[in-house]
C-alpha cells in the first residue's frame, strides 16, 4: 500500500515550496513573488497554488467573476477597482481573464461559510505586514508567519484543520490587501487525492520544482 503520508511529504519537497505541520495538524503551504504587479507573471504564487490544489484534492475556488455561495463576507468589498488600480503596493485581481477581487482596507475580515470546511488557501496581493492571524469559530486561532514583500502576491494555504471550521477572520493590521482565488474543501469532501494521481502528481511537481529552485525565496511558517 501506498503511504500517501511520505508521498505527501515527497511532493511538497519536489515543488520546492514551504510548507509546515504535521498529519493531523494545520498543514500551511506557501510561496510569493516580490514586486509582482496585477499585469506580472507570479510563477510561484501559482506554483504554491497548484500544489495545495493538488493535495487538498480539487477544492471549490472562488474567483469573485459571478455570483457565489460559498461564503458571504463582513469587513471586506468585492470591487474590480481597487485602491491602486492594480499597483503591486495594493489588492488586485490574480483570476486570469478575471477582473475582481475581495478588498481588506484594514480590517479584519471575517468569511462565514455555508458549510464546514477542512482547508482554506488564498492568494493575498499587495501585504506589507508580517504576520497572518487567523480566528475561527471553534474558538481556536492560529498565527502564521508569512513574507513582508512590501508588494507583490503570494499564496497562503492552511488544510487539516483540527475540527471543521463554518467561518475565519483574516486580521489585516491597517493595510490594503487583496484576497481572490480562495479555495476551500468542505468537511463532505475527501481531502486526500485517489492512489492513482499521486505518481503523476509527483512528477508534475518535480519539473514543476526544478523551474522554481532558482527562484525560490525563504518563506517561515509558525503556529502559536
Amino acid at each position: 500500500m501506498i503511504n500517501t503520508k511520505t508521498l505527501l511529504a515527497a511532493t511538497i519537497a519536489l515543488a520546492g515550496i514551504s510548507a509546515a505541520g504535521t498529519a493531523g495538524a494545520a498543514t500551511v503551504v506557501q510561496a510569493g513573488d516580490a514586486g509582482a504587479g496585477a499585469t506580472s507573471a507570479r510563477p510561484l504564487t501559482n506554483a504554491a497554488a497548484a500544489a495545495f490544489d493538488a493535495l487538498t484534492g480539487a477544492p471549490t475556488i472562488v474567483t469573485f467573476e459571478t455570483a457565489q455561495s460559498v461564503f458571504t463576507i463582513a469587513n471586506g468589498t468585492v470591487t474590480n477597482n481597487p485602491t491602486g488600480a492594480g499597483n503591486a503596493l495594493f489588492a488586485y485581481n490574480t483570476t486570469v481573464g478575471g477582473q475582481y477581487v475581495l478588498q481588506s482596507f484594514g480590517q479584519n475580515t471575517t468569511l462565514t461559510f455555508a458549510n464546514a470546511i477542512t482547508s482554506f488557501g488564498v492568494i493575498l496581493t499587495g501585504v506589507q505586514f508580517n504576520t497572518l492571524n487567523f480566528s475561527f469559530n471553534d474558538g481556536t486561532q492560529q498565527s502564521a508567519a508569512i513574507t513582508n514583500y512590501g508588494s507583490g502576491a503570494q499564496f497562503f494555504g492552511i488544510r487539516n484543520f483540527a475540527n471543521p471550521i463554518t467561518s475565519i477572520t483574516l486580521n489585516n493590521p491597517n493595510d490594503i490587501m487583496g484576497l481572490d482565488d480562495i479555495r476551500v474543501t468542505f468537511a463532505s469532501q475527501s481531502a486526500v487525492p485517489e492512489t492513482a494521481t499521486w505518481g503523476m502528481m509527483i512528477a508534475g511537481f518535480g519539473m514543476m520544482g526544478a523551474a522554481l529552485r532558482t527562484r525560490r525565496r525563504s518563506t517561515t511558517v509558525s503556529f502559536a
